[in-house]
């Protein structure tokens, strides 16, 4: 067991001096705990500090060693993607496309549409040549519910083609038939009006009645003039000065 006149391990100046040189934070409460005089702490604090702060000083004024930035490895590149060439029946399909929708712009009659609308039919069914393996397979199917539509477009216009040609030609049969009832009405009634009125001859060889081609017939002349007992304006239908004009 220690001495009771011993001193305390804190208190023994080798631990003190140690601790102010080896860890000051320490060594700085241990010297102010010991019996020392108030002039020896006082040196002894500021000696620790001093080695503390030169030691750390130090460490911050080491030259940090860089380093080397590590050199860039580039990624080879892809190779540029080839798309696949397309079939020949794709190519087909999309031909006779282009040209059905060229015709658009000049389609004037149902054989035009209907020119159209084969065109779109060749087209499908080339499409429809193209097996589920291909490439074009699932583009191709889209383009056939596409150029479907188009082909109902081309049928339909070629009907409203139709129709309208077909009310036109409707309408001018009409016509005709009307102009003829009306030219073989007035036929009817000149006839009837030369039935009517029979050639009469004027007492002492002038004035005859009747038409003109009545008069030629009947030997009674033609080309009358002003004077003429057979001159009428009625006859002379042009109004030049002469009646019933042979």
């Amino acid at each position: 067991m220690p001495k009771l006149g011993s001193k305390k391990w804190h208190q023994q100046k080798r631990w003190i001096f140690g601790s102010l040189l080896l860890f000051p934070p320490l060594g700085i409460p241990l010297l102010w705990l010991s019996p020392l005089s108030k002039a020896g702490k006082i040196s002894g604090s500021v000696l620790s500090g001093i080695l503390l702060l030169s030691v750390l000083t130090g460490e911050a004024s080491e030259p940090t060693t860089a380093t080397a930035p590590s050199p860039t490895i580039e990624a080879p590149e892809a190779p540029a993607r080839v798309d696949p060439a397309l079939s020949p029946a794709y190519e087909e399909a999309i031909a006779e496309a282009t040209a059905a929708t060229a015709e658009l712009t000049t389609a004037e009659s149902p054989a035009d549409w209907t020119d159209i609308a084969d065109g779109w039919q060749r087209a499908i069914s080339s499409l429809g040549d193209i097996p589920i393996n291909s490439n074009d397979y699932s583009q191709a199917q889209a383009k056939i519910a596409e150029y479907e539509r188009n082909y109902e477009y081309a049928i339909l216009s070629r009907r409203g083609y139709a129709n309208a040609q077909k009310t036109t030609i409707e309408t001018a049969a009409a016509a005709a038939i009307v102009q003829q009832q009306v030219e073989e009405e007035q036929q009817a009634v000149s006839q009837e009006a030369e039935t009517v009125m029979p050639i009469v001859e004027a007492q002492g060889g002038g004035y005859v009645s009747g038409t003109c081609k009545d008069l030629a017939a009947s030997g009674v002349g033609s080309d009358f003039r002003p004077g003429d007992a057979n001159y009428t304006s009625a006859r002379d239908r042009d109004g030049d000065g002469v009646a019933c004009e042979s």
